[in-house]
């Protein structure tokens, strides 16, 4: 997907989250050119045209210049976040 493709992607999802009102709306957010792939809540479209967001794995503020947004269910965000409580503590 092209930077401009996403970026029309985004203030689509991000429009579609505030549309749905009381709905909680969850999001994996993938940085196309790392492969990593974050999960949230919230996503803001920046003027400079990247996203930000928190991370809700680790609570850090993330910021993304090339992102793919994809809306996701509850039971694969919370699967998501388990699995990472999971591997912190593996270590």
């Amino acid at each position: 997907m092209t930077k401009s493709k996403t970026i029309v992607l985004s203030a689509a999802l991000i429009g579609a989250g505030a549309l749905a009102g009381c709905n909680k709306t969850y999001y994996s957010v993938t940085n196309l050119d790392t492969g990593n792939v974050f999960y949230t809540k919230k996503v803001k479209e920046l003027k400079s045209g990247s996203i930000s967001f928190i991370d809700r794995r680790n609570g850090n503020e993330v910021r993304i210049s090339n992102a793919e947004i994809e809306e996701i269910e509850k039971q694969e965000y919370r699967k998501a976040l388990n699995d990472s409580d999971i591997e912190r503590t593996d270590h």
